[in-house]
């Protein structure tokens, strides 16, 4: 479980950082998927 729980973590961890980044600075969608997409997968 932890093994499949990890890459999970690794993966929404930096999208939820950018959109709350995003959201704090008050950017529209757009720039929250901006950045998301900048996020290495």
């Amino acid at each position: 479980m932890k093994a499949k729980k990890h890459p999970f973590c690794h993966f929404l961890l930096p999208h939820s950082f950018f959109a709350l980044n995003a959201l704090l600075s008050g950017n529209s969608k757009g720039h929250i998927f901006a950045n998301a997409k900048q996020v290495p997968l």
